[in-house]
Parts: C-alpha cells; structure tokens; sequence
C-alpha cells in the first residue's frame, strides 16, 4: 500500500522531523537534504538538520538560520555538552537517516531514553538514493527491523525517491508558496554569475566531475560558427576544465582574457564561483545545454526542461551504467541523447555526438516530456507528511497498558 498527500489532512498535522546528513565528497546529499528541509518547513513542518560538516551552506545557502521553522545543528558524536541539551530537548514525530548515513548511538540511545511509552512516538525513515531501476517499487515502504540496539524492535522504513507512482516522487521544482518568492529572489540577486555573453548563440553550463569526453567538446565547440557561452562551476568542473586546457590543442587556442575567463575561436569560458541552490536552478533553466552530475542536479535539471546531458556518479563495480541506462530507457530516450550520455560517462570509445541545433532541440523537447510525465505525480516531501501521518495514526494512546516500563 502506499501513501499518497490526500490520505489526511496535512493543514492539520505539524511535525518535528530530525534530517541526518554526513556530506561525502561532493555536497549533493546535502543538496538534497537541504532542498527537502526548505519543501517541508514550506508544508507547515519544523525541521531540525544535523551536518557532520555544515560549511558547504555558506555558499549553497547563504542564510540557513533565517527560517525560525529550521535549525542546523552538530553532528551528536558526545564531544560537546551542546549536541543534545536533553533538558530543553524536544522529541521528534520523524527521524529521517538520509542515504545511508549510520546515525549517532549517542543520539538514538537518547531518543530512547526519553520515550514514555513501549511504543515510540517516533518514525524511523531511512530515505534512499534515486533510481530509474525497477526496484525502488519493490522496496518502497518496506519496514527494516531493528535488531539491536536501544531501539531492538523498532521498524526502519525504507522510502525511495522515484519516477513512478508506486515510489516516493522526486522533490518539486521549488517549494510551494511564499517560501518560492523569497528564495528566486534570492536568486536574482547573484547577477554576475547568471549574466550570458549577449553575443553568445548557444549557452551551456559545466556542472560535472571529470569526463573523458570534456577535451573532446571543448573542441568541438571552439570550432562552431557561432559564440558558445560555456559556464563552469566551481569544484571538480573548474579543477578539471582548468588542467583540460593546459593539454595540446587546447593550450595553443586559449586565450586567457581575465583571471576566470578564456577565449578559444568562438568559445568563450567562463569560471564562476560557488552559487546557492536557487542560482544553480536559474542558471539550469536560463541554458540552452546543461551537463549535469550526481543526484540533485540531476532532478533540477528536469525540472528546467532545457537539453541535457548527466554524468552518473562513478561506481568500482560499474552498476552505474546500468543506472544510466534504466533512466535512459525508462523515458525512450533518443539514441543522440544515448550516445551523449554514454561518451560523456566513458562507457564507449566513440565520440560524443556533434551539438548541433537539431540535437538540442531534440533533446530539450525530449526533457519537457519528461517534466510533463513527473509533474502530474505527488512529489517526495508531500508523501514523506502523508507516511508519518498515517504512522503517527498508528501509534495507540498513552494508557494504562502501554505506560512507562
């Protein structure tokens, strides 16, 4: 069974959640987790988001302490007094363990010490990665026993983000209501990285890891007939462009024109510092052509209906491209968009497809496709409210049977 935003009321149902999120290597877990903490707060819910390592929302959200709804918080590893002040302490209605994040003992011994009843008050969410495989439908909204532990006997609940009606959904493009007009505000405000070269014929944006294909498309894009505006993020793409262009031909056709800016033909680079997510989102949709990496900006990039192309984060057994391929399959992808993705991903030796005007057109009709499909369905941070409802239902009232032990 699964559960869907209209099986209660959410005007009436305001949750505390407790989001878990370790940052790996490279902040999109907490893309995400920040994402879902803005669209919940915007449902009418408080969230408060423990980071082992908060410092990437200094640049991905500039303000994370503005919204009272919200608090960010330490890692409870017990080496402060202030990680859980149990006296001032609230329990949780949710405790969300974002993609596989082990939480604290300490933190889970505590919560457990303060439960009044056999049955915690609580909900134990253990929110999964994206996939267009088919097996988040079998998995969604399984229960995970706990074995051991001060939370033995406790369920886990596995909810799985996904593209089908029998999977959790992917957050919205923005979070409803008045928090949407705050943060594209916010967005308008990051001019110098959002501005495009007004002589530029096609607009792309550089958000990647490290792709072999990278030497081959700059070329190639030097070598058009009209002004490309290539925009590159700062981390791995700036890291990686930057020592592309250091290789021959490249070295002989750059031309540098200021410190974050390069001329090659009819190729105009651009380096750009750090953005927050509501800049990043402007910059997807203001693109002709958007690579993309990872989980989060995968999903914004659908969002901004514009072509793209994704660079699956790498995996040693190589399950990633099968990943790939189920998303490419799962929307009938068009075979340009296949071999792109493939090249730009290292899974074949042939080139990556010419970006012509055809193919991008293509492929952007091909995304809006898939915008239409997605958009019709409840989206991620509703179905989490509507599963802890629903969970919070089932929990039976304080009594003499079910008191203390």
């Amino acid at each position: 069974m699964y559960f869907y935003p209209n099986s209660f009321s959410m005007q009436s149902n305001s949750f505390l959640w407790d989001i878990f999120c370790q940052v790996v290597d490279n902040h999109g877990d907490l893309g995400v987790c920040w994402r879902l903490s803005q669209h919940l707060i915007s449902l009418g819910q408080s969230v408060r988001l423990y980071i082992d390592e908060p410092s990437a929302l200094s640049w991905m959200a500039p303000d994370p302490k503005a919204n009272p709804s919200l608090q960010i918080l330490p890692w409870p590893t017990g080496k402060t007094g202030a990680e859980l002040d149990c006296a001032h302490w609230t329990s949780p209605d949710a405790v969300v363990e974002a993609f596989g994040c082990e939480i604290p003992p300490l933190y889970i011994k505590t919560l457990c010490a303060q439960s009044s009843t056999r049955v915690p008050a609580w909900t134990w969410i253990n929110l999964e990665y994206l996939s267009a495989e088919d097996y988040p439908e079998r998995m969604h909204q399984l229960a995970s026993p706990v074995m051991s532990g001060p939370a033995k006997g406790m369920n886990k609940w596995f909810f799985y983000p996904g593209f089908t009606a029998q999977t959790g959904g992917l957050l919205e493009k923005h979070p409803p209501g008045e928090l949407k007009t705050k943060t594209l505000q916010r967005a308008a405000d990051q001019t110098s990285s959002l501005m495009w070269h007004g002589n530029a014929s096609l607009k792309v944006f550089l958000f990647s890891y490290e792709p072999k294909a990278l030497k081959d498309v700059l070329i190639a894009l030097s070598k058009a007939q009209t002004l490309t505006h290539l925009k590159v993020s700062q981390g791995r793409a700036s890291s990686h462009t930057h020592e592309v262009l250091q290789t021959p031909p490249l070295l002989a056709l750059s031309t540098p024109i200021s410190p974050n800016t390069y001329q090659l033909n009819r190729l105009f680079i651009e380096f750009i510092d750090y953005v927050d997510q509501e800049a990043f989102d402007t910059l997807l949709e203001s693109s002709d052509l958007n690579f993309v990496r990872g989980e989060d900006s995968w999903v914004r990039a659908i969002w901004a209906q514009k072509a793209f192309v994704w660079q699956i984060y790498p995996q040693d057994d190589g399950i990633h491209f099968q990943k790939m391929n189920a998303f490419l399959n799962r929307f009938e992808a068009p075979d340009t968009l296949k071999q792109a993705f493939w090249a730009w991903n290292g899974f074949q030796d042939t080139p990556m497809p010419s970006i012509t005007t055809e193919c991008i057109q293509q492929w952007s009709e091909w995304t809006q496709g898939v915008a239409e499909k997605l958009r019709v369905r409840p989206d991620l941070a509703s179905q989490l409210l509507a599963f802890l409802g629903l969970k919070q239902q089932e929990i039976p009232p304080l009594g003499p049977q079910n008191e203390s032990y």
